[in-house]
């Protein structure tokens, strides 16, 4: 039997105004009083299947960017801060890029305005302690479906939950981007995947491929396994401006049999020299490439040199196992592909490109697969953004692709791959859950080296802001610094 079929996305009310049934579907509260989150947070985990709180905006942000949110509870007097901070977020860091959905050419490279429109979320609340008619009508024109008495009252709550369910579709699940109609023409290219997200890893790859595509200077990508460094090449392509050529080399093996002037294509043609696997070149090797690069015109307008690297190649050469003189030939420009996890917010858009694109090429099967997607829940897809993904995006690919041909919802194919759960408890073990909701600490460990491991955890979701962490560990700022300067001196004795 399907799983859809099983699945039971009915959320409708019944006579006393209580929804019937649990939400598949994501709730994010902002408020700062701690007291009124404890008086909703029993309510709201009881209709929903994943609820957050942020007790500032700065913490919301980081929430709201992490995961889809289908609905957003906020205190009134915070809501147009909220939305100027997801401007300002939104807003390109280097150049305007055009709406389609293939990133091929920007607008314009000039900065934009400085004054942003405010960006409302699609579906908030407000929560309020008075009842002044402007104000609530004031938010109504920016798109607030309803709003909270404070104090809290669990009736109330529960109305004003049932009729916002009431306006909902049918499936508040993430397959809503999916028809049955789709054709591939409506569909991004593959490339999209590199750069796809509003995070600020994926925004500033996209300015700095775009930046790269305007120069001829070697150009060094780096990134782990399965980040998409070909993908940067193949954007590459597409950025240039003339018609081009692409001859890739694997710098593994032997190289004196594949290094010679023929190479150089029709003069009409920009050829992209790929030379892949640099990292794991031989010395003799470096000396053959040494050589080679002498005989070809790197400054002509026909010609792109492209290394793709593993590895930091600048470590290998601080380590004298890389020539330096080699390395500031290939390295005239450098970049680096972020990580999958520094962009988790990015997962759940890169999961539904993944699917539709599966779909596309199965055209017998689509059908089947659509109604597998759609009995995901909210929790198969909070499965997905907290694992650490160390394979990266092709990982991601092949799991997305792994559940929906075996009919395995997310949370079980974690549970059944026995290689990809031995990875989640140890990446949960060294670096800690990308959301903190739970603790995979070793046995032996004392009170002690837990606390390090838990603060260090807060930093790294914050990205090393130490005032952000403290809000979220509800300790000072002052109390952070100390502890990281008591472990510093502990490694430096």
């Amino acid at each position: 039997m399907n799983k859809a079929n099983l699945t039971d996305h009915s959320f409708g009310a019944n006579v006393s105004g209580v929804i019937s049934a649990k939400l598949d579907a994501a709730v994010l509260v902002i408020e700062p009083d701690l007291s009124v989150w404890q008086k909703m947070a029993p309510t709201l985990s009881q209709y929903f299947g994943l609820v957050q709180h942020a007790r500032t905006v700065e913490l919301a942000v980081v929430c709201y960017r992490r995961f889809n949110f289908h609905l957003t509870i906020i205190d009134i007097k915070q809501v147009d801060t909220f939305a100027k901070v997801l401007a300002s977020r939104h807003q390109p860091q280097y150049v305007a890029y055009l709406s389609e959905p293939d990133f091929i050419e920007p607008k314009s490279i000039e900065p934009a305005p400085i004054e942003l429109e405010p960006i409302y979320p699609q579906n908030f609340m407000v929560l309020s302690r008075t009842f002044e008619a402007e104000n609530l009508l004031a938010m109504m024109q920016v798109g607030a479906r309803d709003w909270i008495n404070k104090p809290v009252q669990t009736s109330q709550l529960e109305r004003v939950l049932s009729r916002w369910a009431l306006t909902q579709p049918n499936t508040l699940s993430n397959s809503d981007c999916f028809t049955s109609k789709q054709t591939s023409a409506s569909l991004p290219n593959v490339e999209l995947s590199l750069c796809i997200g509003d995070s600020k890893a994926a925004q500033d790859l996209k300015a700095n491929l775009y930046h790269a595509s305007l120069s001829r200077s070697p150009l060094l990508i780096e990134g782990q396994s399965g980040t998409g460094k070909k993908l940067a090449v193949r954007q590459l392509l597409l950025l240039s401006q003339t018609p081009s050529g692409r001859v890739n080399i694997d710098c593994r093996g032997e190289l004196l049999h594949k290094l010679n002037n023929e190479l150089i294509c029709d003069n009409n043609e920009i050829t992209f020299i790929v030379l892949g696997h640099l990292d794991e070149i031989s010395i003799e090797g470096q000396i053959a490439l040494m050589q080679w690069l002498d005989t070809i015109p790197l400054n002509q307008s026909k010609v792109r040199l492209v290394s793709l690297s593993c590895t930091s190649l600048l470590k290998r050469v601080q380590n004298g196992v890389f020539s330096s003189e080699l390395y500031f030939k290939l390295a005239g420009l450098t970049i680096e592909i972020p990580l999958l996890h520094q962009r988790s917010e990015d997962i759940v858009l890169l999961v539904k490109l993944f699917a539709n694109q599966l779909m596309t090429n199965r055209e017998s099967c689509r059908v089947d697969l659509l109604n597998r997607y759609q009995s995901w829940r909210v929790t198969d897809f909070q499965s997905l953004t907290e694992y650490g993904w160390p394979g990266n995006i092709q990982q991601l690919k092949n799991a997305v692709e792994q559940c929906l041909l075996m009919d395995l919802l997310p949370n079980e194919y974690f549970k059944q791959s026995a290689q990809t759960d031995c990875q989640q408890t140890e990446a949960k073990a060294s670096d800690g859950p990308n959301n903190g909701n739970q603790h995979f600490f070793p046995i032996e460990w004392d009170v002690k080296q837990i606390e390090k491991a838990h603060i260090l955890r807060v930093m790294k979701l914050y990205q090393g802001n130490r005032q952000l962490a403290a809000k979220h560990l509800n300790i000072s700022r002052k109390t952070i610094d100390r502890k990281i300067t008591e472990w510093t001196d502990e490694v430096m004795h």
